[in-house]
């Protein structure tokens, strides 16, 4: 996909820096692909991609998790919004609130004996394994945006007369 406009983060400035128009490859669960022919089109496909093929009735390819493709336009709203997600699940590194956590803990070891620190421990524990919770929902949102991404197609412009012939359809069961 194209970006439109790329922030990252120069360490060696500490400033952020854009680009526009910058390609950008995301990538997707793997998937296993097969297309939707009618009888009257294999002469064209096998044209594209060879005179070899198998046949699947479409409630077999259903029952194992097949769905059509989403055919995109490489530069849209739509694929822009999926790296955009991508991009901020990236970004999202919880070592920080571990390691206010962890200083936190070494503070209370080192209250006081007459100081009660168990209360603030089970809050610290409580904050720490929230902490692994959101790391699960964030690793949990990356595979369901890889899944998703296993389904779209983008193209260029001039392949409109090409690419939706292909009715492709992909599975990423394994």
């Amino acid at each position: 996909m194209v970006v439109p406009r790329l922030r990252r983060y120069n360490p060696k400035t500490h400033k952020v820096d854009f680009k526009d128009n910058v390609p950008v490859e995301m990538a997707s669960a793997p998937v296993c692909c097969v297309s939707d022919i009618p009888a009257t089109h294999l002469g064209y496909h096998a044209y594209r991609y060879g005179k070899f093929a198998l046949g699947f009735h479409r409630a077999a390819v259903v029952r194992h998790g097949f769905n059509p493709v989403f055919y995109t336009l490489e530069d849209t709203d739509v694929v822009r919004s999926i790296h955009q997600g991508f991009s901020r699940l990236q970004f999202a590194d919880l070592d920080d609130v571990r390691s206010a956590v962890s200083s936190a803990e070494s503070a209370v070891d080192d209250l006081p004996e007459k100081v009660d620190g168990d209360d603030i421990r089970t809050y610290l524990s409580d904050v720490q394994s929230e902490a692994d919770n959101v790391e699960s929902y964030i690793n949990s949102s990356k595979k369901s945006l890889e899944n998703f991404l296993a389904f779209v197609k983008t193209f260029k412009k001039d392949e409109f007369g090409t690419i939706y012939c292909e009715r492709e359809w992909r599975s990423v069961q394994t």
